[in-house]
């Protein structure tokens, strides 16, 4: 019987990453962090003893899958991928349901408004980086709004965008929009 550990292996081999599961289990919550060593990045899941996982999907071509962490019946569902240059996860929120699949994670991490315009989209253009409805930069998704003329006083030039310290902002310049209408 193999152990997770070598399951673990095995799966995030295919999507090209390294993954680590430390041997003494934590108390508390689930962690999941990417650490660098000589090697480059790779995933570390810091899960207490009683923690079970499983691989839900995989989309080897594009680096992603679906890891599903299991606490005293608590479930929790975390996308783990390759974005630009850097590996990532993400929770997939709680209130998500039907989420089987790296493209339903995906799904379920875009909020309300850009779902709502991703909708109008052929299926295999709604979860693209760039596409008619929205443009996606990390997390941070920037939507067309159409008729929305902002006063250039207020408009900021090469701005950082960061979820705080420690975080690397991406900038955001007005320019970089000029092929498109002004994005909120």
């Amino acid at each position: 019987m193999q152990s997770m550990n070598d399951v673990l292996d095995r799966h995030f081999g295919l999507v090209a990453a390294r993954v680590r599961v430390p041997a003494a289990g934590r108390p508390g919550a689930v962690a999941i962090d990417i650490r660098r060593d000589g090697r480059g990045e790779y995933f570390e899941l810091r899960l207490p003893r009683r923690a079970s996982t499983a691989v839900v999907n995989r989309d080897n071509a594009h680096w992603h899958l679906l890891l599903l962490v299991t606490v005293d019946g608590e479930k929790s569902r975390f996308l783990c991928g390759h974005d630009e240059r850097h590996w990532f996860v993400a929770a997939i929120p709680e209130a998500a349901s039907r989420v089987v699949d790296v493209r339903t994670a995906k799904h379920a991490l875009q909020q309300t408004l850009v779902q709502a315009a991703a909708a109008k989209l052929r299926p295999k253009e709604r979860l693209r980086r760039r596409n008619h409805a929205f443009r996606r930069q990390g997390e941070w998704f920037f939507v067309p709004a159409t008729g929305f003329e902002p006063d250039p006083h207020l408009v900021l030039r090469r701005e950082p965008l960061s979820r705080g310290s420690g975080s690397k902002p991406h900038i955001m310049d007005s320019s970089s929009a000029a092929a498109t209408p002004p994005c909120m």
